[in-house]
Order: structure tokens, then sequence, then C-alpha cells
């Protein structure tokens, strides 16, 4: 379970697409038709991510679950109690302590973390720091057991947010990341992820989401839960190959919330670095 030295970088490629993916969503989200067709293009993006400084709230709690997981795999054997546990602490600490979540410091804020409603509080967009943003090194570091793998990211997220949906998405996010780290590619991981999820019958609409992605349908309505929106746009983007280093901000980007953008690069720089295609 504790990150060698080729997970780490693979984490840290993680860390740094997904400080790049929500600075390029949140900045989409607030400029002007013009303004992104001149500064969101492949070479403006590929500038801002050389920019090693780059750092964003999904980051830093990407930072956060790394540091609880190593704090876990520190106790020897730990249980998904003990990965629980130490994931809440970490979390408890960046939210007290970082920069970023300097103005979210109150009671209200305490409580959240203690209720699974921390992403309230921070500046993604929605309000919410989805717990699926936060969850692949769950994946790197239980690619030996990608069911662990989602239980334990499904966790992870519920002291996050409180919706169920959520819980869900993040599980699967989860159980990509270590499908891909096992050598899968993007499809492959998502086929297998659909069988996995399948039987669990759950009242949500995630597994359909999987399923639109692979037979190629229409994103999920208006009506669809925002998490599982989130997750069709970040990981059909990444199984047909869309890269904002290869097209810059789309009107299919646009459409997509800073939230997806964000996965969408984490998967993007994944698979840069599971597969051998490269830095980005």
């Amino acid at each position: 379970m504790p990150f060698n030295e080729e997970a780490r970088t693979k984490l840290d490629a993680i860390i740094h697409g997904a400080a790049v993916g929500e600075t390029v969503g949140l900045l989409a989200s607030t400029m002007s038709e013009a303004e992104r067709a001149e500064k969101l293009t492949p070479e403006g993006i590929l500038q801002l991510s050389r920019q090693s400084d780059l750092t964003s709230t999904s980051a830093e709690m990407l930072r956060a679950t790394s540091k609880g997981l190593e704090a876990a795999a520190a106790a020897g054997s730990p249980s998904n109690l003990d990965v629980r546990v130490q994931l809440h602490q970490a979390y408890r600490e960046w939210a007290t302590t970082s920069p970023l979540a300097c103005q979210f410091r109150s009671i209200r804020m305490t409580r959240a973390i203690h209720s699974g409603q921390l992403g309230s509080f921070t500046s993604v967009e929605r309000g919410g720091c989805d717990g699926m943003l936060c969850v692949s090194p769950i994946g790197l570091a239980f690619s030996d057991d990608p069911g662990r793998a989602f239980q334990i990211g499904a966790e992870a997220a519920s002291l996050l947010d409180a919706d169920f949906n959520s819980y869900l998405a993040a599980g699967v996010v989860a159980l990509l990341f270590a499908l891909m780290e096992q050598g899968a590619s993007n499809r492959e991981a998502i086929a297998e992820t659909l069988a996995f999820i399948r039987p669990l019958d759950w009242p949500c609409d995630v597994s359909n989401t999987l399923r639109s992605i692979l037979e190629s349908e229409y994103p999920p309505g208006a009506h669809a839960h925002p998490a599982c929106a989130d997750l069709f746009s970040a990981v059909s983007a990444a199984s047909q190959g869309s890269s904002l280093f290869r097209v810059g901000v789309t009107a299919e980007t646009l459409r997509a919330s800073s939230s997806a953008v964000t996965l969408a690069v984490q998967f993007e720089c994944a698979a840069s670095t599971f597969h051998g295609r490269g830095a980005m």
C-alpha cells in the first residue's frame, strides 16, 4: 500500500493535472468567448501547465488523501476503518491549515467535517469539492485489490460529501484508477468497472452513465445527478482521447463543470504516465 517511487511519479502527475484542470475550468467559466479562443488554446494550456507552483483546492485535497493513506500504511496492515480514520484526520488538518481553506475556518466548517459535508465549504463549482476529485490516490494504493479501492473510495467521499450518488461516483473513479494502474486502457477499465457495479443494483444512474460512455450515447440529461454528469464528461473525454492539450477548450468543455474538467485532466495525466505516452 505505501507509494513506491514509480507510484509517486504517477501521483505527482495526477495532482499537477488536477491543479491544471481546475484552473482551466474556472478560467473558462469566467472568460468571454473571444478570451477563451485567444488564451485557452492548446499552447496556452500547455504554458499554464508548466507553472511548477500551480495549485488548487482539489490538488491540495489529493495530497491530503495521499497523506492519510501513508499514515494508515505506517500502522502495518490497516483495515478499511483505519484508512477512513486517517483520511478524516488528513482532511481535517487540510481544512484547518491550508491558505486555500482559510476563508472557511469557522465552527460551521468544523461541524461540516464531522457530518461529511466539508465539500459545501470549498470553492469548486456548485460549492462543493466533489469527493471523486480526491480519490485517485486510493486507486494507486489499492491497485492489487480493485474491489477494495472501490469501497474505500466511496467511504472517503462520505467524509467530504453528504450525497449518496457522489459516494458511488467516487468509488467508480478509485476503481478506474486501480484498473489503469494494472495496465488496463481507459475503455477496458470502464468496461470492467461497469461489470463490477452492475450487480450492486444501487438506486442511482452511475451505471447508466458508464454504459452511455461505452455505447457512445448522448450524455445524461439535465435530470442526471451532478456527480453523474461530471463523471460522464470526464470519463467520456478520456475514453475518446479528447485532450485539452491538443484541442484546447471546446464548446463541449464549456458545457462541463470545472469539476468535470479537473477530473478529465487527472485521467489524461494518468494515461500519459501509466501507459508510457510521455508527460503532457
